[in-house]
């Protein structure tokens, strides 16, 4: 039985109970959780910044059961433009999303908050919501050991260094200029 404090994303939040919430958080140095706000849907809430897509620094007690207990949170950051719009709103839950199928339940990857945090960041100043997303999305697959080798022909084995490539995306494999398929060569 330990209480700690961990800077956290949060990633969900769903009713449970009558005044509590449960969320799933990614936290900087303890990974993705699943913790109880108990209290956090009444009226008057002493635990704001509990809401999906948020970044929160977060004081949590983790005793003996799966679920941790927040018992205070102070907001650093709302993304306030990202909630004003449907649209980047639906990317800012992608990769929420993403975070939460990728990681498992305590696997602390510190190189995945910064991805987070910078892309929320640039969907609620307004960038170029599907350049920001996919971006952040690339980096998150690479760094969950999903990264495609693209590097050198399939086979051949050099790296294409002239003309069009070709991508077999099902089978995750490139093929240079004079190695694709259907051509003679």
């Amino acid at each position: 039985m330990a209480q700690y404090q961990d800077h956290m994303l949060i990633l969900k939040s769903r009713p449970y109970r009558e005044s509590d919430a449960l969320i799933t958080a990614f936290g900087l140095k303890s990974g993705k959780i699943g913790a109880i706000a108990k209290g956090t849907r009444r009226a008057k809430n002493r635990l704001a910044g509990l809401y999906p897509l948020s970044y929160t620094v977060c004081e949590i007690y983790h005793g003996r059961s799966n679920l941790d207990t927040i018992t205070g949170t102070d907001l650093v950051e709302g993304f306030s433009g990202m909630r004003q719009d449907l649209s980047r709103l639906s990317w800012g839950m992608l990769l929420a999303d993403l975070v939460d199928e990728m990681w498992e339940e305590r696997d602390a990857a510190p190189a995945v908050f910064p991805w987070v945090v910078g892309g929320w960041e640039g969907l609620a100043q307004g960038a170029n919501a599907l350049t920001i997303t996919l971006t952040a999305c690339w980096h998150l697959l690479q760094l969950a050991g999903y990264y495609p080798q693209w590097e050198t022909c399939e086979v051949c084995g050099r790296v294409p260094d002239d003309g069009p490539v070709a991508l077999d995306l099902v089978h995750d494999r490139l093929y240079c200029t004079r190695h694709r398929p259907g051509d003679d060569g």
